[in-house]
């Protein structure tokens, strides 16, 4: 839900201010953090080496939770906002497609390749799914506007049982593309209703603040505060590095 609705914020006009950064961070930076967080696991942590392949994958995210409030709340020149907005919802799929898949990858002893082929699959097959699926729920909803059919209240409710069945749907078709369908998924119906776009846009906005303000709390509060003390010193000299 909090990544549809990352989707609903992107313009695909915005994006020609600064094509190459956003390829760059979405490519040459995950790397680096794939690889950076590896070593710092390795290294600094001193835990395996496959618990360090997927510490390192788990390194590439950013998350739109954490940059979408930020760059809401700083004053940003136009390029720099856009560079940030795209990278931190984009990567967010990146980095978990890749953790997971890196996950599986060490549980049943396949290699590289087979990462890398699931990854790519993922990729593609997600993003396809989500151009198809945006156009439909774009087309659903400028046709009930019209036929007036619906308020907006049930406007958004279609708005989110889309972003969950589109989830569904695609992660059935091919495992781990949900995460990518849903943000391509947003970006999409934004782009076909344009301006008309920007109602659905703030009430999916409510709902994800919402989502966001109670998943840290969720996650602190099944965090074993006891276990840190495994992690000392090296565990924090990986963090911080």
């Amino acid at each position: 839900i909090i990544l549809f609705d990352g989707g609903l914020c992107l313009n695909l006009r915005d994006i020609r201010s600064a094509p190459l950064a956003v390829r760059n961070l979405l490519s040459l930076g995950a790397i680096v953090s794939f690889i950076g967080g590896t070593l710092c696991g390795r290294y600094l942590a001193e835990v395996s080496w496959p618990v360090s392949l997927v510490y390192g994958a788990l390194m590439i995210v950013t998350g739109p939770t954490v940059i979408l409030p930020l760059i809401q709340s700083l004053h940003l020149s136009r390029r720099v906002h856009t560079v940030l907005l795209w990278e931190g919802i984009l990567i967010d799929a990146v980095g978990a497609i890749a953790a997971v898949i890196t996950f599986e990858a060490i549980m049943e002893g396949s290699g590289f390749l087979h990462m890398g082929g699931g990854l790519a699959r993922a990729l593609v097959c997600g993003p396809a799914l989500g151009v198809a699926a945006g156009w439909i729920l774009a087309l659903i909803v400028r046709y009930c506007r019209r036929r007036r059919f619906i308020d907006q209240e049930f406007e958004q409710l279609l708005a989110l049982g889309a972003a969950l069945l589109i989830y569904a749907a695609s992660e059935t078709v091919f495992s781990n593309s949900g995460l990518a369908a849903v943000i391509v998924a947003g970006l999409t119906t934004s782009h076909i209703l344009g301006p008309a776009a920007e109602e659905l846009r703030r009430a999916k906005g409510r709902i994800s603040r919402f989502l966001v303000s109670i998943l840290f709390m969720l996650l602190a509060s099944d965090f074993p505060i006891g276990s840190l003390r495994t992690l000392w010193p090296g565990g924090f000299l990986a963090v911080l590095a």
